[in-house]
């Protein structure tokens, strides 16, 4: 676990990564394509960017895609940055128990795949909260750094996987 942890910038003693998610053409449902990006540093091994091949297309579920993909692939604590407010904000309610994961729920299919792997990382890795998904402002600038919207790093991440989500 330690020579893993080297690999990865660390923040709160956790492996700090970003994910991404695009969405192209978003506004004709006949030809929109959806992927996903994630990064953790600069050609780190487990950086990757994926393609939807589900019949819903959308840049929120490309994001979901993302941290559903991390938390059924690794084996310890994380760190995630992402700029989808909505899917921070709905993956704080399941790491706390507070989702209620019903066929109205956006994406069901998703939520309870990360339900399941949430789980099976609790018991993996002894933490409550095994991966905290921390919302950063999306598609900054440099002034967004100098005035202390961003971090360099959080931005040079966030910039990263959303590079990957659009390959």
């Amino acid at each position: 676990t330690n020579e893993i942890r080297r690999s990865f910038h660390m923040f709160n003693n956790r492996p700090l990564g970003a994910t991404g998610g695009a969405c192209k053409n978003q506004e004709d449902i006949t030809i929109r394509r959806a992927g996903f990006g994630i990064t953790f540093a600069d050609n780190h091994p487990w950086n990757t960017s994926a393609q939807s091949h589900t019949f819903t297309q959308s840049s929120d579920r490309a994001e979901l895609a993302a941290i559903v993909w991390i938390m059924e692939r690794t084996p310890i604590a994380l760190w995630i940055l992402c700029d989808n407010e909505w899917v921070v904000d709905t993956m704080a309610k399941m790491a706390h128990s507070h989702l209620r994961i019903t066929r109205k729920l956006a994406y069901a299919d998703l939520w309870r795949r990360a339900h399941k792997a949430h789980t099976q990382l609790k018991q993996l890795t002894g933490e409550e909260v095994p991966v905290v998904v921390q919302k950063v402002k999306g598609h900054t600038e440099s002034s967004h750094v100098r005035l202390g919207v961003i971090t360099q790093l959080e931005q040079d991440l966030s910039n990263q996987a959303d590079n990957l989500a659009t390959e």
